[in-house]
């Protein structure tokens, strides 16, 4: 049965996604040509960022090569803007 349900990202954030079913598909519409010079990713068990993901750790989580070599967020390329508190 499929859903279609859709989710935006802006272009420019980090982002994510697991699946719980080994059927699902994912399709990306984007907003320009792919740009490896503009690609970057951060490990998705980066403890500092601390997403709890609902996996079972007896199953071995399948990622893509280039999610296998990301590193933690504080040991990559990507820079973050500065969070302010405006309270």
């Amino acid at each position: 049965e499929a859903d279609w349900r859709q989710i935006w990202v802006p272009p420019g954030f980090l982002h994510g996604f697991l699946t719980l079913t080994d059927d699902t598909e994912v399709a990306y519409k984007v907003t320009d040509h792919y740009s490896a010079a503009h690609d970057a990713a951060v490990a998705w068990d980066d403890p500092e960022i601390g997403i709890p993901w609902p996996i079972d750790p007896s199953v071995p989580v399948l990622l893509s090569l280039r999610d296998q070599t990301a590193r933690l967020l504080r040991d990559s390329c990507v820079r973050l803007p500065e969070m302010r508190n405006f309270g």
